[in-house]
């Protein structure tokens, strides 16, 4: 289980990812936007409530943290086909010259 400053990393790496994270906590655990809002704000919750929202919350930071590596990689794909490009561009410039 993690620790309540764990945890609050956890938030704050959510609000990083996410613009209005609570619309998507309330469609990711079924909870109700009250539920979800005080959760967010650090008040008690049942705590079958509350294991549902800890679980949505690191799923949901486990993709976005997949989705920005593989955007990253396949930006490093894109600059790398353009620098062989433009090399292969200074090749073919020197060689007619």
């Amino acid at each position: 289980m993690y620790t309540k400053k764990e945890f609050e990393e956890q938030l704050e790496t959510l609000y990083n990812y996410y613009a209005a994270p609570i619309h998507k906590l309330v469609e990711r655990s079924g909870l109700t936007r009250p539920t979800v809002t005080k959760f967010l704000e650090g008040k008690t919750l049942r705590s079958y409530n509350q294991d549902t929202l800890i679980e949505a919350v690191i799923k949901m930071n486990e993709e976005a943290q997949v989705k920005r590596r593989s955007l990253q990689e396949r930006g490093k794909r894109v600059i790398q086909l353009e620098l062989g490009l433009v090399e292969g561009e200074n090749i073919e410039k020197s060689e007619s010259a």
